[in-house]
C-alpha cells in the first residue's frame, strides 16, 4: 500500500513541476478496481489520490464495484466545494448515483 501512496506523490510532483495542475489544462486520470483497492484502504493513499484527481479535468473509474465507485464519488464530494459529476449507465452505478 505505501507504493501506490509513492506512486501518487510522484505523479502529483511531476503535475507541480510541470505547472500541469491548471485549469486550463486537460489531464484525465484512469483508475482501476485493483489500484482503488490499494487507494481506498490507505489514508495517506487516498490523500494523496484526493490531490491528484483535483488536478485533473476527469478521472476515470474502471471495472470498479459499487462499493469502490460510491466511495470515491463520497471521498471528493466530502472534500471540495464545488460540485462533482458523476456519470453511471447500469445497475452497479446506483450506489454512486444516490450520493446526490
Amino acid at each position: 500500500m505505501i507504493g501506490i501512496a509513492l506512486i501518487l506523490a510522484k505523479f502529483l510532483a511531476i503535475l507541480g513541476e510541470k505547472g500541469l495542475a491548471r485549469r486550463d489544462q486537460q489531464i484525465s486520470l484512469v483508475v482501476n478496481a485493483a489500484c482503488l483497492d490499494f487507494i481506498l484502504a490507505d489514508s495517506r493513499a487516498r490523500d494523496q489520490f484526493l490531490r491528484l484527481a483535483l488536478c485533473c479535468s476527469s478521472v476515470i473509474c474502471c471495472r470498479c464495484t459499487p462499493i469502490q465507485k460510491a466511495a470515491v464519488t463520497r471521498l471528493v464530494k466530502s472534500n471540495v466545494s464545488g460540485g462533482v459529476l458523476a456519470i453511471g449507465d447500469g445497475a452497479n452505478d446506483v450506489a454512486m448515483l444516490q450520493l446526490f
